[in-house]
């Protein structure tokens, strides 16, 4: 995963240590409730310039790493 994309997550969450941020992470482990997830998706959408759907439920941070990669406009 990019250095932006772990970056909005550790910021949202105050994660100090990112290696703690892995593919296999979701953002219920990590302690994100439903507003820090809103955030975050907001974020992405903005960093990344894309449109993440509101009934989108990736299993874990590799598949939402994985949509923003498929759907980015900034390459």
């Amino acid at each position: 995963m990019d250095e932006r994309f772990v970056g909005i997550i550790a910021d949202e969450l105050e994660i100090k240590n990112l290696e703690n941020i892995t593919r296999e992470s979701t953002l219920n482990s990590m302690g994100a409730d439903s507003l820090d997830t809103i955030e975050i998706v907001i974020k992405l959408e903005e960093e990344y310039q894309i449109e993440i759907p509101d009934d989108f439920e990736p299993k874990n941070l590799g598949e939402l790493y994985d949509y923003v990669q498929t759907h980015r406009k900034d390459r």
